[in-house]
């Protein structure tokens, strides 16, 4: 046979198979269709029956969107099932299956949103609004972002006001998530037409317009409107929203306004190096405004002069902040430069010969000090995404860990000291950590400290707790750096994946190994059911099925057969948070609750041993002068004075001991670690040692 006949006979087979299936899939759907009356006639409603139904759906749903000869066909079929799937939806709901209740509400939605059923007059149910609405709460939570947008979007047409607000709202953010930035700050902006003090759409949209630095007058108005409805907000949406504020006016060549503003930041947050950027970028450039005024041949004396005096206090603060930003980054050429002219303008020559030495140093021509016209400076670190719904910070390390650069005063000798800084008493279990020659190399330590959170308050030092507690690890009990994996502030998926990276490590293993799980962070209880679960960074405690459950991990850890995995959680799972007010009241993790739950202690199997800071109603408490959770500090004081040669025992002895005296005396609260273990191991956990 010659090329093309094959080639026409195949096609000309494909094509009888394709029309044969369709055909198919309508004979199909008829049948389905037509036992699902038979059957409902006859017995009533059943699971069976409503299969059927279902059954008939796909059928015709997969002939519509083929769009061939049978679509006519596949049009009408559907328009007649149409009301029968909203009985389904309450069919199952009476049932409370509800995989099946939103099986049939997708099916619902879907036939009326398809564009070839716009106009087929198809008859809504009373209850459209409501099953729109379920659709999109069941899709936002399991995070199917595309479906999200279609259940929004059906609740809009709806006409129904009651959730519109938020359709508009998850909408949007679904978009956003979806890396459809345009589309997302559009939506926004129809919902802020709508509902203009919603603050919520106004923080998207400012996190947006902020970003992409699009339409600032836009952007300013946004911001004045949140402030003005939401005067009380959190301390970590007004860092934010201040942080947005100050880039503004910088951007727009407002420097005193955005000196006020980086003023605010740097008040929050001393040690904020990117704070101290935007703060030094401000000053530096309202005392060139000024500077250039004053040389201005326009400029009378007497306004010269008041000029001169602007920019000599401009600069004057300029310095302070140029240096504590070159003291932390000594290759920053721009921000060495604009101090050298700083201290040329207020005559420090001997800070400006010290800064163009360094400026040498470091391969680069001296500042050239002597312009009339000064340039403006330019923010050259990376800046962040500025996000309301999430901490806007960059770390500062410093020479003593804590306080910005002091002002250079100059010294009576040695014309090239160093720029210093004050010291700082560090905690004892921070310094002089003991170090041992132990091969741990059959040990795996997981670390997870959670300390910034989106939607709860943070946990005080977990950060440093995690940081230190890995330290520990590596130098006492002598596990292997690369043995060693130290997660910061982890999201639900990042959890998941902690874990499953322990479970692959047993399995290569063979389970001739020991683990160490420790957690810093929130825990949080499931109210109904009692039940106590860890709270990734991106959760708000509310929707339990993106908390990780103890339960789970204590299942998770039993069912891997490693020799031992030994548990440490400063955490606790009462609601209650590591912050005590003045007068002694815990803090709690969700402002509406005031009491704390007790939560039911749950079993474990297998060779696994739990070291929790608290007991089921207690809170898990900071120890602040000492810059750790109140249970952590003990474990590394411990292992300390130990050098790690403790069991598990004496351990636990010595912990419950002292955080239960020491929680009294400095927080007024009660606070009695426990420790349980695995059916299976016995006794045999006393005698255990981490190294």
């Amino acid at each position: 046979m010659r090329r093309k006949s094959k080639i026409f006979y195949l096609t000309a087979l494909l094509l009888c198979c394709y029309t044969t299936s369709m055909a198919q899939s309508i004979k199909n759907a008829v049948a389905h269709y037509n036992e699902f009356i038979r059957s409902k006639s006859a017995s009533g409603e059943s699971r069976s029956t409503y299969n059927e139904l279902y059954r008939s759906f796909e059928q015709y749903w997969g002939v519509l969107n083929m769009n061939n000869a049978d679509f006519q066909q596949a049009k009408a079929g559907l328009k007649k099932l149409y009301p029968l799937l909203s009985d389904g939806v309450f069919f199952y709901y009476s049932l409370k299956e509800y995989d099946k209740v939103h099986q049939f509400i997708q099916a619902y939605i879907d036939i009326s949103m398809h564009e070839t059923m716009q106009n087929e007059a198809l008859t809504l149910a009373q209850e459209y609004a409501q099953f729109a609405y379920m659709g999109l709460v069941e899709s936002w939570n399991t995070r199917q972002y595309d479906k999200v947008i279609k259940y929004s979007q059906a609740y809009i047409n709806s006409g129904k006001a009651e959730h519109r607000a938020e359709a508009y709202y998850r909408m949007a953010k679904s978009y956003e998530l979806l890396n459809n930035i345009p589309q997302s700050q559009h939506i926004l902006e129809q919902g802020l037409v709508l509902y203009p003090d919603h603050v919520e759409m106004l923080q998207s949209i400012i996190n947006i317009l902020g970003e992409n630095k699009s339409n600032d007058t836009a952007l300013q108005r946004y911001i004045s409107k949140l402030k003005s409805n939401n005067p009380q907000m959190n301390r970590k949406n007004k860092e934010a929203l201040i942080y947005i504020q100050a880039q503004l006016y910088e951007r727009t060549q407002n420097f005193e306004q955005a000196i006020e503003m980086c003023k605010q930041l740097r008040e929050m947050k001393p040690q904020n190096l990117e704070f101290a950027r935007h703060l030094s970028v401000n000053y530096y450039n309202a005392g060139a405004i000024y500077a250039n005024k004053a040389f201005s041949s326009d400029a009378s004396k007497k306004e010269t002069d008041k000029y001169k005096q602007k920019a000599l206090l401009y600069f004057s603060s300029a310095v302070k902040e140029l240096e504590a930003v070159f003291y932390n980054d000594p290759l920053a050429i721009d921000y060495a430069y604009a101090l050298a002219k700083a201290y040329a303008y207020i005559g420090d020559t001997y800070n400006l010969n010290a800064i163009n030495n360094k400026i040498q140093a470091i391969g680069y021509s001296p500042a050239v000090t002597t312009e009339r016209n000064m340039q403006f400076m330019a923010y050259t670190s990376k800046p962040k995404t500025p996000n309301l719904m999430a901490p806007v910070s960059q770390p500062v390390t410093y020479a003593d860990n804590t306080q910005p650069a002091q002002p250079v005063t100059q010294p009576q000798n040695n014309a090239n000291q160093a720029i210093s800084t004050p010291a700082q008493t560090k905690s004892d279990v921070d310094i002089d950590i003991p170090v041992n020659k132990t091969n741990n190399d059959n040990t795996f330590a997981i670390i997870i400290a959670n300390e910034k959170y989106d939607k709860v308050i943070n946990v005080k030092n977990a950060e440093n707790d995690g940081n230190v507690f890995a330290e520990y690890c590596h130098k006492v009990l002598g596990i292997p750096n690369d043995n060693i994996t130290n997660y910061r502030n982890t999201t639900f998926g990042e959890l998941v994946d902690a874990i499953e990276y322990m479970k692959a490590l047993a399995a290569a293993k063979r389970g001739n190994c020991n683990f160490i799980f420790y957690y810093a962070g929130h825990g949080v209880p499931d109210e109904k059911s009692k039940s106590a679960h860890l709270l990734p960074v991106d959760a708000d405690g509310k929707q339990m099925r993106v908390c990780y459950s103890l339960s789970s991990l204590y299942t998770e850890f039993s069912e891997m057969n490693a020799n031992c995995v030994t548990v440490f959680l400063d955490a606790c799972f009462s609601g209650g948070s590591r912050n005590v007010d003045e007068d002694g009241k815990t803090e709690m993790l969700f402002a509406a609750r005031s009491i704390e739950i007790d939560v039911d202690e749950e079993d474990i199997e297998g060779n696994v041993v739990v070291f929790s800071a608290a007991s089921s109603s207690q809170s898990a408490l900071a120890y602040d002068e000492k810059k750790h959770g109140m249970f952590t500090y003990y474990i590394l004081k411990k292992l300390k004075e130990t050098r790690g040669d403790v069991s598990l025992q004496e351990l636990s002895n010595y912990v419950t001991a002292e955080v239960s005296v020491k929680s009294l005396q400095k927080n007024h609260k009660s606070q009695t670690p426990t420790v349980v273990s695995g059916f299976t191991m016995g006794d045999k956990w006393k005698n255990l040692k981490l190294k």
